[in-house]
């Protein structure tokens, strides 16, 4: 199935404004169960955009606006087209726990397998996840 998928957003300001710097995620990501065929933005006043990936493979836009304005129009149009969605009925459908060691040095999976002030991994979390693993081989089981 092919989807239009349009956004917009707009600002009006009480007075006029400077230095605007904006980040966008917009881009439709493509994968297994979709591809973004194409994908354009228009942002009034007219400026330059740069990209980079994040974490999660989202395309981000970032532009800056340093002149004076009163008003930012941002428009994204993008075209998707859709395949069959997972069948969760169908196991295994997640990440082996065996190839789990091997994501450890991939870059874009640091971030979420190594402690941080929001998770502490310690033995007593370790055994308790290895614990609710039982029989399954599958992370998402």
């Amino acid at each position: 199935m092919q989807l239009y998928v349009f956004h917009r957003t707009s600002y009006r300001y009480p007075g006029p404004v400077t230095e605007s710097y904006n980040e966008l995620r917009l881009h439709p990501l493509s994968n297994v169960w979709q591809k973004c065929l194409s994908s354009t933005l228009s942002i009034l006043p007219i400026c330059r955009t740069q990209s980079y990936l994040d974490l999660n493979g989202n395309i981000v836009h970032h532009f800056e606006l340093p002149e004076e304005h009163q008003k930012l129009v941002i428009e994204a149009r993008s075209l998707v087209e859709t395949s069959q969605r997972v069948d969760f009925n169908n196991f295994p459908y997640g990440v082996n726990l065996c190839s789990l060691s091997k994501m450890e040095v991939v870059p874009e999976y640091r971030d979420y397998l190594q402690s941080s002030s929001y998770v502490e991994i310690n033995p007593k979390v370790w055994r308790m996840a290895v614990d609710l693993q039982g029989e399954t081989k599958d992370v998402f089981q």
